[in-house]
């Protein structure tokens, strides 16, 4: 750098999808266009390696070819929509190279799909619905970490003891009374 300039290293975060594809030529198509739009992309063939992948690897979007080998995209919505180790805030999106009927719509719908695309895919409008539900992930996220109680336990969650405990030392400091505060933690230490 010059001198004078401080280098600050800046983390670009990447968005991730999962595509899930038979077709190895649709697969690397898709693979490129979510490339092209600033997301890591990992692509597999079949429905089997969709949902290892899927509850796996923690990504931001998964998208199945409706006809995915071994294991349709509605069967794998199904299985990750009962999966309580998956994060159901994840968009999952259905893409079908065939006619697309209201029945096998609304049956991907019912499974979790949270959209159904016929391809040739229309990209901007998937990317820009895409974008809404990452949007509203996110809210989802910041709202849950800012949640005062544990909605299973009853307890302060970590923000929640955290402002309880400025809460507390502001009255205190007002009212000139000592402040003590005291947590305590379920987790065992060796």
């Amino acid at each position: 750098p010059p001198p004078g300039k401080i280098m600050t290293e800046t983390k670009v975060f990447k968005r991730s999808a999962l595509i899930a594809c038979s077709d190895e030529w649709m697969c690397k198509s898709l693979q490129t266009l979510f490339h092209e739009k600033g997301y890591s992309a990992t692509r597999v063939s079949s429905g089997k390696q969709a949902l290892q992948q899927a509850r796996r690897n923690g990504f931001d979007v998964v998208l199945l070819d409706e006809n995915v080998d071994e294991l349709p995209a509605v069967d794998i919505c199904l299985a990750l929509r009962d999966d309580p180790l998956f994060d159901h805030a994840t968009p999952i999106v259905v893409t079908s190279s065939a006619h697309a009927t209201p029945r096998s719509r609304t049956a991907a719908y019912a499974a979790g799909a949270w959209e159904y695309c016929k391809q040739p895919l229309d990209a901007d409008g998937l990317f820009l619905k895409l974008a809404t539900f990452l949007r509203a992930r996110d809210q989802l996220a910041r709202s849950e970490s800012q949640r005062l109680m544990d909605p299973t336990s009853g307890l302060y969650t970590q923000f929640g003891l955290e402002q309880a405990s400025e809460q507390l030392s502001a009255r205190a400091q007002r009212r000139h009374e000592p402040f003590a505060c005291v947590a305590f933690s379920t987790e065992v230490l060796d």
